[in-house]
């Protein structure tokens, strides 16, 4: 039988994710972010938290991406009637999700071709990694299904890392899938193993996890790489070079 006691663990995660993502965005209102930036004598005891934020900024986003494919477990879990209808709702709010991302990047950085539509933002990834992940869910098979998306996400990303290029929507402009999807999926996974062996199934997990959290910490490779994106400038404020730049969908 099983409860419905709700998952401590994940609440915390969610608001340790929402306060790390509110001091990250409110932390570019900061007039002297540049300067404490350069300058770390600059920095007071808050600046320096606050630095230490932004640096692991990219562990923000993932967290998120996890707890959408985690929560995704429980929403399959709680659905009383067949599994294509919950499908077809996912994906009506996957897809409503990117249309929101849309909007945003059109109000923050006007049009911008071809990243308005196929990278928008940590929303539209947030959307392509859900629809993917119902579809896994909704198979007969959701585990594996999860795990060759997961293994496929990672070889690719390696692909493209290793021949330097810059592709707009997979591992370039606001919303590059890669490899932030697979960490969905992977929250996924998570919760049909909690789901499935509730005691040695996460006991197998977190052992993983640390083996795992040990090689990256004694890896010299970066954390994190920075794939270049076109964004073209227009005049004016803010508001204004968002209106300029809708000249380019006339």
């Amino acid at each position: 039988m099983q409860t419905k006691l709700p998952l401590i663990g994940l609440n915390l995660y969610r608001a340790l994710a929402i306060v790390l993502m509110v001091i990250a965005h409110a932390a570019r209102l900061q007039l002297n972010l540049a300067e404490i930036s350069t300058v770390p004598g600059y920095a007071g005891i808050f600046d320096q938290l606050v630095l230490g934020i932004l640096k692991i900024e990219p562990a923000i986003s993932a967290m998120f991406l996890f707890i959408a494919g985690f929560s995704q477990v429980l929403s399959l879990q709680a659905n009383r009637g067949p599994s294509r209808g919950w499908l077809l709702r996912q994906w009506r709010r996957c897809l409503q999700l990117y249309a929101i991302g849309i909007a945003f990047y059109l109000g923050d950085e006007g049009v911008q071709w071809p990243d308005l539509l196929v990278s928008p933002g940590i929303l539209s990834v947030i959307a392509i990694a859900l629809a993917i992940g119902a579809a896994c869910l909704a198979s007969p098979k959701s585990l594996w299904a999860l795990a060759v998306c997961v293994l496929a996400g990672l070889l690719t990303t390696v692909g493209i890392e290793q021949s330097h290029a810059n592709i707009p929507g997979l591992n370039a402009g606001a919303g590059g899938l890669l490899p932030l999807i697979t960490v969905a999926w992977l929250g996924a996974i998570t919760g049909i193993i909690r789901l499935r062996w509730p005691q040695l199934g996460m006991q197998v997990l977190v052992g993983a996890s640390l083996l795992i959290s040990l090689f990256s910490l004694s890896n010299n490779a970066a954390w994190v790489t920075h794939p270049l994106s076109s964004i073209r400038l227009y005049p004016g404020d803010r508001v204004m070079s968002v209106i300029y730049s809708l000249q380019d969908m006339i």
